[in-house]
């Protein structure tokens, strides 16, 4: 069996590329003091667990972040989200809450040697 699609367009349509409707246009207002904060490297021995918590200076805010684990193929990521009114998101309320202040994750060690991971924060003002 052979399934075929058909796609009309209207006459005159404009398709434009991707890079075209994915553009930014970043304001530098938001941008001029924003900060990158990084958690030394945590190191988990073969079949271990860790989370690591980074939080923003006074007066800055979680926009941002993220965990890098220097083994691709056996670190295992568990969690990596906002931290929110000092707990982890998956504690937090539903609803509105406070701007984020920092960022946890936590990952996993699968691999038979001890493995590292990092944990940034991106924050603003």
């Amino acid at each position: 069996m052979i399934l075929a699609a058909i796609v009309a367009t209207p006459a005159g349509a404009h398709f434009g590329t991707v890079r075209h409707f994915l553009r930014v246009h970043a304001d530098p207002r938001y941008l001029n003091n924003t900060r990158t904060i990084t958690a030394t490297s945590v190191s988990i021995p073969s079949g271990g667990f860790d989370a690591v918590r980074v939080l923003c200076p006074t007066g800055y805010q979680a926009i941002g972040g993220g965990i890098d684990t220097n083994q691709l193929l056996t670190m295992v990521v568990t969690s990596s989200a906002p931290v929110i009114e000092g707990t982890r998101l998956i504690f937090a309320a539903d609803g509105r809450h406070a701007a984020a202040t920092g960022w946890q994750a936590s990952a996993r060690n699968n691999d038979a040697s001890n493995q590292t991971f990092k944990v940034a924060v991106v924050c603003s003002k």
